[in-house]
């Protein structure tokens, strides 16, 4: 059995969720002890005249793309989704504004529209 399922072994025998300062936690911090550890590498590697370009740039996309996976939320890639509770994505317009903004064949497009629309929806709920 190799070191790190020796660790996670222990980590799940020992788990205790009334235990704040226990396994887990130290463990946690220890990651993050890790990531800051790392990312101090990066600099000096990336300041490391005597490496080759393309070694200083492996060695810095290999430590990145762990960082990215080990703690996803402060190093991975941010995605921004609609629907977020994080960060959500609005786009507010009051519906007064549009309709006054349109013009009357646009007006009678939306109208033709919503009659039918909600024919359809009529249909369904039969």
């Amino acid at each position: 059995m190799g070191r790190w399922a020796r660790v996670w072994n222990v980590a799940l025998e020992h788990h205790d969720a009334s235990d704040v300062d226990g396994f887990g936690s130290r463990y946690a911090r220890a990651r993050e002890a890790q990531m800051e550890e790392w990312s101090d590498e990066i600099v000096e590697i990336s300041n490391n005249g005597k490496l080759d370009p393309q070694d200083r740039r492996v060695r810095i996309d290999t430590k990145k793309w762990l960082m990215s996976k080990l703690a996803p939320k402060r190093y991975g890639d941010k995605l921004t989704l609609a629907g977020d509770p994080v960060a959500p994505l609005l786009h507010e317009r009051q519906l007064d504004e549009v309709i006054s903004s349109l013009s009357e064949p646009e007006l009678a497009a939306l109208e033709r529209f919503a009659q039918e629309r909600f024919k359809g929806d009529r249909a369904t709920d039969d």
